[in-house]
């Protein structure tokens, strides 16, 4: 396989992933790894299998996010993108791994009738996967690299394309613990999307409305999503300076009604050092870190943030009033 397609962008995972580690663990931030949890092995023996266990989560009953996403998109956007929309470029954020691929990005450039499909995620065995794959299955030019486009703003890519972010990926904005409403980040992150691609701009998003706190724990109370959350901890001892027992931290789940928010918790099953060079963190029995989030937005908080970042809704799409599909685009000054 064709390892590097094109270089896009920049990638220092090492200096990210260690600053956001440092303002986990000093609290300076919170709700910003949405990216650890799907780290690979570098070697036979290695524990850090994240993207395995995403993958198990993907196919887990009680995960309806990834089946209902799935079913939207084949049944009701395809349909739509076919007799009306068409692009240069498709700009995928977050494409996931192949079988997300196959499920997603294929169609939609397919139908779409591209001539460069455009991968960005913030793994990068996913973006070069995806441009690869996307390349070879439809003969269009595929460019891949790593960009951290939740939390900071990436160049444009491409002046007549669409931006896609499926997979309910917007859910994990980075979004402090003692922020109330994501309504201002979200806003933001929109505005950085819709800053992709030059002129008119078409943005193509997926999001989980659902509200009931029963199916929402139901849905993240799985031994899959369990594994997930507690491979951030061996990730984090891997690939940056700091030394701990990994073992010692446990998931907790926490929907948060109020904010629409379901926290990603990492929780001390006893009190623990975390050493980094000279300096040691004393944690608690109990102590939680705040790793990230599943916000579930209503579909009137994205009209709003779609709103104040310049976009306005053209089309929206759902089958159980849960996950949603929708098309925005820029609005006429």
């Amino acid at each position: 396989m064709q390892k590097s397609l094109h270089k896009l962008l920049q990638h220092e995972s090492y200096d990210k992933i260690q600053k956001d580690v440092d303002d986990l663990f000093t609290r300076r931030r919170t709700g910003h790894l949405s990216y650890l949890p799907y780290g690979e092995p570098n070697a036979k023996d290695d524990t850090v299998k994240g993207a395995s266990y995403w993958n198990e989560l993907y196919h887990h009953p009680s995960y309806y996010v990834v089946r209902e996403d799935d079913a939207i998109l084949r049944d009701q956007v395809l349909p739509y993108i076919s007799s009306n929309v068409r692009k240069e470029s498709l700009v995928d954020l977050g494409p996931g791994d192949q079988e997300s691929i196959l499920a997603k990005s294929v169609p939609l450039a397919r139908y779409l009738e591209v001539q460069n499909y455009i991968a960005v995620d913030m793994a990068q065995q996913y973006a070069e996967s995806a441009a690869y794959s996307v390349s070879q299955e439809l003969s269009v030019q595929g460019f891949g690299d790593v960009g951290d486009f939740m939390d900071s703003a990436i160049n444009p890519l491409t002046r007549n394309g669409l931006i896609f972010i499926g997979g309910s990926t917007i859910s994990g904005i980075s979004v402090e613990q003692d922020v109330k409403s994501p309504i201002l980040h979200l806003s933001r992150t929109l505005s950085r999307i819709r800053n992709i691609s030059l002129g008119q701009t078409d943005v193509l998003i997926s999001f989980d409305a659902n509200q009931n706190g029963t199916e929402l724990y139901s849905s993240y109370a799985s031994e899959e999503m369990k594994m997930l959350i507690e491979d951030i901890p061996r990730r984090i001892v891997r690939d940056t300076d700091y030394s701990f027992d990994p073992s010692l931290f446990c998931y907790e789940g926490k929907w948060i009604a109020e904010e629409c928010r379901f926290a990603h918790l990492l929780k001390a099953k006893e009190n623990l050092e975390i050493v980094q060079k000279e300096r040691v963190l004393k944690v608690r029995k109990g102590e939680v870190f705040h790793a990230l989030n599943s916000f579930k937005f209503p579909v009137e908080m994205i009209n709003k943030a779609a709103k104040n970042a310049g976009l306005k809704t053209t089309k929206t799409w759902t089958q159980t009033d849960r996950v949603h599909y929708m098309l925005l685009k820029t609005r006429s000054s």
